[in-house]
């Protein structure tokens, strides 16, 4: 028996409340029967279950019994720590103070530099720490279902405004984006969180969030297509090439150059990146990526040739 599909279980019924065995079955990816298993488990373990027939039945838990929920394994603390300082803050506020404090009650030790075994750092690279403050203003009050006014930095460079309902942070490709329901489009958007240039409370009534994590994912990762790319790259640029393509495989010339395969997300920033290392790196296919390429090359030579 499993102790993590038997705590996911009481996790579940906690959180949920009446569960039918067949939802319990699909979520943990077990037969009915192992589910009746787990519950008469959780019984004779003192948990207080009640299991009742019918349409409208299932399985629960009664009476006053609660789980701490401040009871973490030693790998989940690291997870937490780890997460923790990825926040998009940058820096530790009050609250992410306080959230320490309580991790470190649980580990009956002083919180140390070694902690976790990731350092996760979305700063510039410039000694002075530029964070965007309007992370810091959403951040904490982005639950408290306001409006805001903002001036949003368009792709073709003109300015716009528009009000907000936020809902999400999102952190996709190094990048920080802003998942909010948009007023004037009367639709949900996703924002460039550097593209705002400023913000403001708004009267409008705000407009709750009526999609899942996952569901906004799928929205997001829709707005970055994913290309199969084949390359031929001198050797030293393959290190760098190799961070910014994924499932690649490689493979060499008698030359020397290697020939790369992969995947890469269709960009101005994958144009600007084979562009920049255009001396070291070749693209082979897509063929309609080569024209991509040679279209801005062109652009670039007829403007500065003026």
């Amino acid at each position: 028996m499993k102790s993590d599909i038997l705590f996911g279980i009481l996790i579940t019924l906690l959180q949920e409340g009446k569960c039918k065995y067949d939802y319990l079955a699909e979520k943990f990816e077990v037969s009915k029967r192992t589910v009746q298993r787990y519950c008469l488990t959780l019984e004779m373990a003192g948990i207080p279950t009640m299991s009742t027939c019918g349409r409208n039945g299932g399985i629960e838990i009664f009476g006053s019994f609660n789980l701490n929920n401040m009871f973490f394994t030693k790998q989940e603390l690291k997870r937490l720590q780890t997460h923790l300082h990825a926040s998009p803050l940058a820096e530790l506020d009050n609250i992410d103070k306080q959230i320490e404090e309580k991790l470190n009650c649980q580990t009956n030790a002083k919180l140390k530099d070694n902690y976790s075994n990731f350092i996760v750092d979305y700063n510039s690279w410039d000694d002075e720490l530029k964070l965007n403050p309007l992370i810091r203003v959403l951040d904490s009050e982005i639950d408290q279902n306001k409006t805001y006014e903002i001036t949003y930095l368009n792709p073709d460079g003109e300015h716009s405004t528009r009000v907000i309902s936020p809902y999400k942070f999102i952190l996709k490709d190094s990048k920080w984006y802003l998942f909010a329901y948009c007023h004037k489009k009367k639709q949900t958007r996703i924002f460039k969180l550097n593209r705002i240039q400023d913000l403001t409370p708004s009267t409008v009534q705000y407009v709750k969030n009526t999609l899942t994590d996952t569901q906004i994912k799928e929205r997001l990762n829709h707005l970055f297509e994913q290309i199969e790319i084949t390359l031929e790259a001198s050797t030293s640029i393959i290190p760098d090439t190799l961070e910014w393509l994924n499932d690649y495989k490689i493979s060499y010339k008698e030359n020397g150059n290697a020939i790369i395969t992969g995947t890469a997300t269709k960009s101005n920033e994958l144009l600007s990146k084979l562009i920049l290392n255009s001396q070291n790196l070749k693209v082979i296919t897509p063929t309609y990526l080569i024209d991509e390429v040679l279209t801005t090359v062109n652009t670039l030579q007829s403007i500065y040739q003026k």
